[in-house]
């Protein structure tokens, strides 16, 4: 009897630390409002031109996005690099992708930019890209108070 008590605690012991186990495994994932986000920055960082919130049309041309990512693109006039996009991915499993898209547009945009003004592709060579939860963001700016601005505005 004595036996059988013990391997029942034992078991029992085994069970729960492998609930606790899987439970200090799992991330929730965070949820950020990526519209405060995109209202945060354009207050707060500054760019070198007015930046006009870009077509859905030309979003898709310029990022290769996942299904269900929302985007809010800012750019310039075409003279200068200057860019704020914020993703919200919808699910952790898109961020990598995103990330993915965002390096490739910022290595056509400073192909675009290497010829034609190259101080802008040494900007977009100091782009800030941060992530938190499902939220990417990508500033391009020479403002020097940029990625704390962005970092503050993911919290």
């Amino acid at each position: 009897m004595k036996k059988t008590f013990q391997k029942a605690a034992a078991f029992g012991l085994a069970v729960a630390s492998l609930f606790t186990f899987a439970a200090c495994d799992s991330k929730e994932t965070v949820q950020i409002d990526a519209a405060k986000v995109v209202d945060t920055l354009i207050e707060q960082v500054k760019f070198e031109t007015e930046l006009e919130l870009a077509k859905d049309s030309s979003v898709e041309l310029l990022f290769d996005l996942p299904e269900g990512v929302s985007v809010q693109l800012y750019s310039g006039n075409g003279a200068c690099a200057d860019e704020l996009a914020v993703f919200d991915c919808g699910n952790a499993e898109n961020v990598s992708a995103v990330k993915d898209a965002v390096d490739n547009h910022l290595a056509e945009l400073r192909d675009s930019f290497v010829d034609y003004i190259p101080e802008e592709a040494a900007k977009i060579d100091e782009a800030i890209v941060e992530s938190e939860g499902t939220c990417v963001v990508l500033c391009v700016t020479d403002d020097d108070a940029a990625e704390a601005a962005v970092k503050a505005a993911l919290e």
